[in-house]
């Protein structure tokens, strides 16, 4: 689908990291917050982490998703930004959600 990656579509990859960690750092900040002002244990500051922000960071990658899916592509450069981009986010959102729950 690719074809082929080169030093102008290698950007593009720090461009889906950079949106896509903010998933994690949306996750966390909940966590800490349960821990540190509600009192949670570790693990029940899991669970409200996971339960309270998984709808909302999944409708923002959703959301980035589809704009990069669908932005204009007059370059194969932004073509691939498209294939990258629609697939990193959501797969951002994956690992945030299957890997990160703190211990």
């Amino acid at each position: 689908m690719i074809g082929y990656l080169n030093s102008s579509t290698g950007f593009l990859v720090s461009i889906i990291a950079g949106n896509g960690i903010n998933f994690g750092i949306i996750y966390m900040a909940r966590y800490l917050e349960a821990r540190r002002v509600q009192g949670k244990t570790s693990a029940e500051a899991v669970m409200v982490a996971h339960r309270e922000t998984w709808v909302a960071t999944l409708a923002a990658a959703a959301a980035a998703m589809l704009s990069l899916a669908r932005s204009p592509s007059p370059t194969s450069a932004l073509q691939t930004l498209r294939i990258i981009g629609g697939a990193g986010m959501i797969l951002c959102w994956v690992a945030t959600y299957a890997f990160l729950p703190p211990s």
